[in-house]
């Protein structure tokens, strides 16, 4: 409808603009003649002064008057042929008539011959969702931004920018346009979810405090398990991984699965991560306890030990021993509490034996690692801390700060730079 007003409105203009000169009357414009005519006249009165004052002869006077007469009825004749020759105002008319129909009969038959007057109208958002390639979708998100500042009570403004904002990588905007949502119009599981999707974006994949709020309002709204809330218990269960509670993150897993329908779409991604995170569990007693390469000793092997004896160096401390190939594959066998519970024993065993032999820089370093690996920050802190008041070899103390500074471990900044 509005595009119909607006061809309409133009096309009147287009109209006036034709028509108005037209129908304007313009100056009279003296012809040729009319000048004739009144200079004959002028003559005529001439003649006369001149016959009274004597200056010309009667017989003289009326001979001139008959000529000048003549060339005036010429001039009369010559303008009045001329004057319905022109015919100004019926064309005038004319051309305005032809105006006023001609133009808004082109410009319809040109429309409806290459334009698309059947093609219905797009809804702002169905524009928003297509491709950033088939349209300007910046000139279009910056007009409802412009229209936002204006109004920023819109609820429904945001609620059509916040996912385009995602879409198009920017998710600190759309966690502030989701929150915005939430704030006017109610909270609801699919925009908890779509909060908290936004800000594991803008965190680079980590499930944040405030996102961990957002999908347990999400998953705890008491609604029917749909994608939303599904989404929202797979989240929560991913910081449980984040946070290496390991256990508790596959149990969540494994309840959403029992919930779900048999056919829903996402079954496949959660039973992926399942999977991944149970082969996690069973490669950490190898990852936790890899044990370093022995330096090559070359030529000085067997003499090593009487050699360093001779220097007055003493001999180095025997390195930590970590778990055999055998109990390495019982903990593969084992199940997944049991698993984790032999290798926190072998951790503290590990911690025990260092404290015996402080000086073991390669024990200290794999105690570093599993307890980062564990999830256990802080006492891998600890231990680097230790570590570089207990070794002796200045190369391995810089291998331990290294260590500490890749795993970006708590405290640790001032002891690593």
């Amino acid at each position: 409808m509005l595009l119909w007003l607006a061809i309409a409105i133009f096309t009147v203009i287009a109209v006036l603009a034709v028509v108005l000169p037209l129908l304007r009357e313009g100056k009279p414009v003296d012809s040729r003649e009319n000048y004739d005519a009144a200079v004959y006249r002028r003559q005529l009165d001439e003649l006369e002064r001149d016959r009274e004052a004597g200056r010309i002869g009667g017989e003289e006077a009326e001979a001139a008057r008959a000529e000048i007469g003549r060339r005036l009825i010429a001039a009369d004749r010559r303008e009045a042929a001329r004057t319905a020759s022109a015919g100004g105002g019926f064309r005038r008319a004319a051309t305005a008539a032809l105006a006023l129909v001609g133009i808004p009969l082109l410009g319809l038959g040109l429309y409806l011959a290459q334009g698309s007057p059947g093609l219905p109208d797009e809804p702002l958002q169905a524009r928003l969702g297509d491709a950033p390639d088939s349209k300007n979708i910046s000139l279009l998100v910056g007009r409802v931004e412009d229209h936002l500042a204006r109004n920023p009570d819109d609820v429904r403004g945001w609620e059509v920018l916040a996912p385009v904002y995602s879409r198009l990588g920017r998710p600190v905007d759309a966690a502030r346009a989701y929150r915005n949502v939430i704030r006017l119009g109610g909270s609801t599981p699919a925009r908890q979810t779509a909060l908290g999707e936004a800000l594991v974006m803008a965190s680079g994949g980590i499930v944040t405090d405030e996102a961990r709020e957002a999908f347990e309002a999400s998953a705890e709204s008491g609604a029917e398990l749909d994608s939303d809330t599904a989404k929202a218990r797979f989240y929560l269960a991913l910081a449980m991984e984040q946070e290496g509670d390991n256990e508790g993150a596959t149990t969540a897993l494994h309840a959403l699965l029992d919930d779900a329908p048999a056919d829903a779409a996402w079954r496949p991604a959660i039973e992926e991560t399942v999977a991944r995170i149970e082969r996690a569990e069973k490669d950490t007693a190898a990852a936790l306890f890899a044990k370093p390469k022995k330096p090559a000793l070359g030529p000085l092997r067997e003499n090593a030990p009487s050699a360093q004896a001779d220097a007055g160096v003493p001999p180095a401390a025997t390195p930590t021993r970590g778990p055999s190939q055998e109990e390495m594959d019982a903990a593969g066998a084992m199940a997944p509490e049991d698993r984790m519970a032999m290798i926190e024993g072998m951790v503290d065993n590990l911690a025990d034996r260092l404290e015996k032999k402080p000086d073991d820089a390669d024990g200290w370093l794999q105690l570093v690692r599993s307890y980062a690996v564990l999830g256990r920050r802080e006492d891998a802190a600890e231990a680097a801390r230790t570590a570089l008041a207990s070794v002796s070899d200045t190369e391995k103390r810089r291998e331990i700060a290294q260590l500490a500074q890749d795993l970006r471990l708590p405290g640790m900044e001032e002891m690593t730079q």
